[in-house]
Order: structure tokens, then C-alpha cells, then sequence
């Protein structure tokens, strides 16, 4: 969904929801994708289960 969107279900500041999704894409947890003539936001699957597999592979590691 987009930006502008989410605010309006979360009833929360635009600006606040671009920043954080910003963020968030920064951090390779969603990817920016056009929809409609816009943009919209979705979780980035491959890396989120890349990142959770490395996590899990260290914690059992006993580091």
C-alpha cells in the first residue's frame, strides 16, 4: 500500500509514515514498488528470510 494510505488507516502523520518507510527501505526490510502511478511499499520476503537464517545460523553458534 502507499504511503499517503497507511497514514490514513493508522490515522498517523504522513510525513511520520514517509520517514519510517524510508527507513525501512533503507534498511532493506521493504522494497519501493510502482503501482498505479505511484509508489507502494512491500516487505522485502528474500532478505527478511536471509536475515533471519543468519541470525538463527549465529545464535547456535554460541558466539
Amino acid at each position: 500500500m502507499g504511503a499517503r494510505e497507511l497514514a490514513r488507516k493508522l490515522n498517523v502523520n504522513p510525513g511520520t509514515v514517509f520517514r519510517d518507510l524510508n527507513s525501512l527501505n533503507h534498511a532493506h526490510l521493504v522494497k519501493i514498488v510502482s503501482e498505479d502511478g505511484g509508489r507502494a511499499y512491500i516487505t522485502d520476503l528474500d532478505f527478511l528470510k536471509q536475515t533471519v537464517r543468519r541470525l538463527v545460523e549465529y545464535i547456535e553458534s554460541g558466539e
